[in-house]
């Protein structure tokens, strides 16, 4: 496997806003799953940016 460049990426918490704000991990963007259609504008442009996605599994 090839190297990973630990700069390019976006670390995206899917979890719903409130939940977000009582604990993330740090550096995380809060994008809640139920509000993608008006969020996901604030995803990065740059294609080669990595996003890893992150949420509360099923509840």
């Amino acid at each position: 496997m090839g190297q990973v460049d630990k700069e390019n990426f976006m670390l995206v918490d899917t979890r719903p806003t409130n939940v977000h704000r009582k604990s993330f991990i740090p550096g995380s963007v809060s994008l809640p799953w139920a509000q993608w259609e008006m969020k996901q504008g604030m995803l990065p442009r740059d294609l080669s940016t990595r996003l890893i996605f992150y949420c509360g599994g099923h509840g």
